[in-house]
């Protein structure tokens, strides 16, 4: 039983503070390399949480890419830090994987 819903609902997901930022959104200031990784940007009170899914049924590293400057990333389940390189992530994820990601 994995905790995306509750990491979600805990930051703030369907507050009218938390802005949401889809992947399908014309706008959408996240890039990833794989056509199959899907993101959500949530942002509220100064922090965001990128949502990563993919629907490859294969692990792969998928490389983020920001409309926005990004200096840190943290995984905000196991809280282990994630290299960020010139402002970009290299994200690995499982087949069907999820992932939640607290950027700065």
């Amino acid at each position: 039983n994995r905790p995306e819903g509750k990491l979600a609902l805990d930051f703030g997901y369907g507050q009218n503070d938390c802005q949401v930022l889809n992947y399908w959104d014309q706008d959408d200031p996240v890039k990833t390399s794989d056509p199959q990784c899907k993101s959500l940007l949530l942002k509220r009170c100064g922090e965001t949480i990128l949502m990563l899914v993919t629907w490859n049924g294969q692990p792969a590293t998928v490389g983020v890419g920001f409309d926005f400057p990004v200096t840190s990333a943290v995984d905000a389940e196991t809280t282990q830090e994630l290299t960020v390189t010139t402002g970009k992530l290299s994200i690995p994820l499982a087949g069907y994987g999820v992932r939640f990601v607290r950027l700065e």
